[in-house]
């Protein structure tokens, strides 16, 4: 039940009250009014909620329980999750469940009702005693000649028999609903589920009722004892519907009962590249990774690994949204639909749909090298230390969510001058209403008790803020939240800097490199100060130590760097400027570091457009820029921006061609600073290519 009437963000204490018991109400101008007004609305929400029927029409994906990120390449120790991508990095929908005390647990994001204990254990507090076996059609009511004559066991329509819980309308679950509760920061041999709530769970399979849509010799006749069904492993949380003989419908296995309605699968497309899950309120890409984002996803999909795998959904673009992430093992799931079959999911919604492997954000918990796959052949969860290390190449299909008030993240803080500092994030939310910003004195350690204060409040898609009249040489900390009518996200990680040196110029910004021959790269900046008397140049090569370049006299924005040898492919230069003056120098700017060029640039003609392909040399980039003019190489013809593409594709289609026309193409690399006032490198570009349109 839920009270709606709209809700401000004037008092964060009677907003917070007023979420009690998942209301929302009007919160007056007037405090007392409003905290007299709150009580006595929330007091009818919970009155009311007792004479209206229940529903389960609310649902919400409920996260996998992971907290923990890792590096993608060895050693693959544990790292801070905040910016990675990986699956303990988002807090959407933490598992959170109400024990009912009758021996039925709810599930507070699905709504759905679960038998606390194992059919065959004691209901008891500890489920005391030995859960029971059976198979399939014993555990569904299915009648079979050889397994469950005249269907004589039911054993979820037992429960009902006996109105347990209060309830007659238990059943066995569908393979995705059994998922929902499986916690994958457990490491096998679990169980990989909440103990505190589900106790004495058998680390084994438990049967799903969904039947496997078709057997292995594309042949599931009724009564075949060897027909498949979906068990889910609480070993370690595979769910399995076409492995080994582990799907066979005689197997034996422990049953969970459920009860409760849960929304149909549906999808929208929204006829930009993107799908909208209309029961998770995701929304998808459309296309795989690779693959031309046109209404039948055409082209080949590109597999990735390790941090790339990460880095192109944390850097896709699509729709106009720059909020994309990988999906977690659950998400991933949520997506198959296993009344289909190579691939298993809706090929109307998701066209050319690989009938392969698609890694999720998920760490397998045993073995931080590994990472959870949905193989879409089947749409099986399994991890296969053959095929799924994250050195291993696998399709990508990359999310964003509606249904989320994801927090901030990436957070970073640059100082630009001695009263000034520039606070920057990713915005991971899609439903805010806008962000608090929180300010304390010292670093981000633990250790660090002074007290958090918000220091502004700003409004849905900010990613900066402009923190001035500041004290000089101070350290200040800072943290980010997202908030809308009903909730809070939690905070972004911590970021902390000091300002510069009273007296000092104010910090250059805007800073670009830019590849111009394998041996000079030219520098721009904008100088923001009045009082420098020059400029600093700092340089460093690969990994190697920063050094003082060139000192520059006042009011130069520009530079060239004609001892950058070998920049196209040898040798990686990062660069950032100081304006300073007899005081001191302002802080650094921000690093703008330049990627190696991309070679071997191909374009195909064929009917309707030209194909564009180049090899990617560079670990860095943020993308690539391809620019295009008209006639041949040769011709004086103006080079405009075509297309950027985002970090790892290296395939571009232009259908912005027409037929028996002459263009040219040429392409470089680009690379962004985290942090704002942000710099950026560019690569040499590759050598032009010309091509006709048929």
């Amino acid at each position: 039940m839920r009270c709606t009437t709209g809700e401000s963000k004037e008092d964060k204490m009677g907003s917070d009250m007023n979420r009690t018991a998942g209301c929302s109400l009007v919160p007056y101008s007037n405090r007392k009014t409003r905290a007299l007004w709150g009580y006595f609305a929330i007091v009818l929400c919970l009155v009311l909620s007792l004479i209206v029927p229940e529903t389960t029409d609310a649902f919400k994906l409920p996260d996998t329980g992971q907290t923990k990120c890792y590096q993608s390449v060895s050693p693959y120790a544990e790292i801070p999750c905040a910016g990675t991508g990986q699956d303990g990095a988002y807090n959407i929908n933490p598992m959170s469940y109400t024990d009912n005390g009758n021996g039925t647990v709810r599930d507070n994001n699905t709504g759905l009702m679960w038998q606390k204990c194992s059919v065959g254990q004691n209901n008891d507090l500890s489920c005391s005693g030995t859960a029971a076996i059976y198979n399939w059609y014993q555990a569904t009511g299915t009648a079979d000649s050889t397994y469950n004559p005249s269907g004589g066991t039911n054993v979820c329509g037992a429960l009902n028999t006996s109105n347990f819980g209060g309830h007659s309308d238990w059943r066995l679950p569908t393979e995705q609903e059994l998922q929902t509760i499986v916690d994958y920061s457990i490491p096998n041999p679990g169980p990989t589920i909440n103990a505190a709530y589900f106790p004495n769970t058998g680390a084994d399979y438990y049967w799903s009722s969904t039947a496997l849509a078709v057997q292995g010799n594309g042949v599931c006749a009724p009564q075949d004892g060897f027909c498949g069904a979906w068990p889910v492993r609480f070993y370690d949380g595979a769910v399995l519907g076409f492995w080994a003989d582990e799907y066979f419908k005689s197997s034996s296995y422990y049953v969970r009962c459920v009860r409760g309605g849960q929304p149909a699968q549906s999808f929208t497309d929204n006829s930009n590249g993107t799908v909208t899950d209309n029961k998770t309120g995701l929304v998808w890409q459309k296309c795989s990774a690779g693959q031309n984002d046109d209404a039948t996803c055409s082209g080949s999909a590109v597999g990735y690994t390790g941090n790339d795998v990460l880095s192109y959904c944390n850097n896709l673009s699509l729709a106009g949204q720059t909020d994309w992430r990988l999906p977690n093992i659950k998400e991933l799931a949520s997506l198959t639909d296993t009344s289909r079959y190579m691939p298993a999911i809706n090929t109307d919604l998701f066209p050319n749909t690989i009938a392969d492997n698609y890694l999720s954000s998920t760490t397998y918990a045993n073995i931080p090298d590994y990472a959870w796959p949905v193989i879409f052949t089947y749409g099986i969860v399994y991890y296969n230390a053959s095929f799924d290390g994250k050195n291993f190449s696998n399709y990508v299909r990359c999310v964003r969510g509606e249904s989320g008030l994801f927090a901030p993240s990436a957070l970073a803080a640059k100082a630009i001058s001695s009263t000034q500092i520039t606070v920057s994030w990713k915005d991971s939310a899609s439903v805010e209403t806008g962000f608090d910003i929180e300010r304390r004195f010292g670093t981000c350690a633990t250790s660090n008790t002074n007290p958090w204060a918000q220091i502004s409040t700003k409004p849905a898609n900010t990613i900066v803020y402009q923190d001035s009249g500041l004290t000089a040489n101070t350290t200040y900390a800072y943290r980010v939240k997202a908030y809308n009518a009903t909730s809070d996200s939690g905070y972004s990680n911590c970021a902390a800097v000091t300002t510069g040196l009273a007296g000092t110029p104010i910090s250059p910004t805007n800073l670009t490199a830019a590849s111009a021959s394998t041996g000079k790269i030219n520098l721009a900046w904008k100088d923001n100060s009045t009082n420098e008397t020059s400029f600093k140049i700092y340089r460093k090569t690969g990994t190697g130590a920063w050094m003082l370049l060139k000192n520059k006299p006042a009011n130069v924005v520009s530079y060239g760097d004609a001892a950058a040898t070998g920049n196209d492919s040898a040798n990686a230069y990062s660069y950032y400027i100081r304006a300073c003056n007899s005081t001191g120098c302002s802080p650094g700017s921000s690093i703008a570091v330049v990627p190696f060029a991309p070679t071997d640039l191909v374009a195909t003609p064929a009917k309707g457009t030209i194909n564009l392909s180049w090899t990617d040399n560079s670990n860095n980039e943020a993308g690539f820029q391809i620019h295009k003019k008209p006639g041949d190489c040769a011709a004086a013809g103006t080079w405009v921006l075509l297309a950027t593409k985002v970090t790892n594709v290296h395939a571009h289609a232009d259908n912005s061609v027409s037929s028996g026309a002459t263009y040219s193409y040429k392409v470089r690399a680009i690379a962004s600073s985290s942090v704002q006032p942000y710099a950026t490198g560019y690569s040499m570009f590759t050598e032009c290519k010309s091509a006709t349109a048929p």
